[in-house]
């Protein structure tokens, strides 16, 4: 091997040392941010869970114990999620994210709003009138995943239901 020949394959290792280690950092960091939704996620699938349960309690006056019970637990969840960021999808420049996440923030405060709503309704016994809230808020959250949830979480998502 000549000396040339010897330089250029020296040089190809640290080129390749430097691509693997760039791309070592670049997956701790992804690593990292799928930790944040994860928790996201995490919180997100307990709501969904007492949503589910509510469909069937939330016009029964006989369930109004579970229906309450359900509903201050997503009540409680639904606050863990507000104080936690979306991700971010990178075509939203820099400038934008605060607005973007604001805009999470802003959806979140409503949807625990309509919540207490339900809950006060439940609680004057006005089963039809909770009925009519929870209705709304199955449609906020499909339009709010369809606007805060990437893609690939939808799919996966949906694969587990």
């Amino acid at each position: 091997m000549s000396f040339s020949q010897h330089r250029l394959g020296l040089r190809m290792m640290i080129a390749m040392t430097f691509m693997v280690t760039a791309g070592m950092s670049r997956f701790a960091v992804a690593q990292a941010v799928h930790v944040e939704k994860s928790e996201l996620r995490k919180q997100m699938s307990q709501i969904d869970e007492a949503m589910k349960k509510l469909k069937h309690t939330i016009r029964k006056a006989e369930s109004d114990k579970e229906t309450l019970e359900l509903i201050v637990k997503v009540e409680q969840t639904a606050i863990i999620c507000k104080q936690l960021s979306p991700p971010i999808p990178p075509t939203i420049a820099a400038p934008q994210r605060d607005k973007y996440v604001a805009e999470y923030r802003r959806q979140m405060a409503n949807f625990l709003s309509d919540v207490c709503q339900m809950e006060a309704a439940v609680l004057s016994g006005d089963h039809d009138r909770a009925h009519q809230i929870y209705t709304k808020l199955k449609d906020d959250e499909d339009k709010g995943h369809d606007q805060f949830m990437p893609d690939d979480v939808k799919e996966s998502t949906a694969k587990e239901h």
